[in-house]
C-alpha cells in the first residue's frame, strides 16, 4: 500500500538540527524529533530546490548538517504551474507578498497532489485561514489542498490514528 505523502518545509529541517537556548524553539525540536524518530517511517517524505536554497541562505549554526540532511530527501520539481500557483496564493493575500518561499512550498505540495505540508509556520502556513482560502484557489486550478499540519497536529500511526486522506478530500 502507498504510504501518505508529505512536504517538509524548510523550518521542521532546521528545528531538527536546532540546540539554541529559546524555549519555544526547543520545545518544537523535541516534537519535531519525536516525529521524526516515532512516525516519519509511516510516510512518503519530499522536499525541493527551494527548501535546499532557503537553508542555504545566510550562515547560522548547523547549516551543513540541516543541507546534508535536506539533500538525502527525494525533491519534487519546481515547474512552471508551481510558479504561476505561488503567485496566485500571494495575489489574493493567503500568503503574504514577501514570502515566495512559502507560496512555492505550498503550491509544490499542491501541483504535486501531495496529502501533507508539515510546517512550524502558523502564521500564514499551518492555520485554518489559510487552509480554507487556499483550498478555494486550488481548486479553481484542478488541484488539491494538502492539509496543512505542524508535528504536533499531523496524524499518529502509533497512536492508530488514520493517516491516510481519503481520495475525495
Amino acid at each position: 500500500m502507498k504510504k501518505p505523502t508529505v512536504y517538509l518545509d524548510t523550518n521542521v529541517i532546521s528545528l531538527l538540527h536546532y540546540d539554541g537556548r529559546d524555549l519555544n524553539a526547543l520545545s518544537k525540536r523535541m516534537a519535531t524529533r519525536d516525529w521524526w524518530e516515532s512516525e516519519s517511517r509511516h510516510f512518503d517524505l519530499w522536499s525541493s530546490f527551494v527548501t535546499e536554497n532557503e537553508l542555504a541562505d545566510g550562515v547560522y549554526r548547523h547549516q551543513q548538517p540541516s543541507l546534508r540532511f535536506i539533500r538525502r530527501l527525494k525533491y519534487k520539481p519546481v515547474v512552471a504551474e508551481s510558479r504561476r500557483l505561488a503567485l496566485a496564493f500571494m495575489d489574493a493575500g493567503v500568503i503574504p507578498p514577501n514570502k515566495l518561499g512559502d507560496a512555492l512550498q505550498l503550491a509544490l505540495a499542491c501541483v504535486h497532489s501531495l496529502d501533507y505540508l508539515l510546517t512550524w509556520n502558523y502564521s500564514h502556513l499551518a492555520n485554518l485561514v489559510t487552509q480554507e482560502r487556499g483550498a478555494t484557489i486550488v481548486s479553481k486550478w484542478g488541484f488539491r489542498m494538502p492539509l496543512l499540519v505542524s508535528p504536533d497536529s499531523i496524524p499518529r500511526a502509533n497512536l492508530g490514528q488514520p493517516i491516510r486522506r481519503p481520495k475525495h478530500d
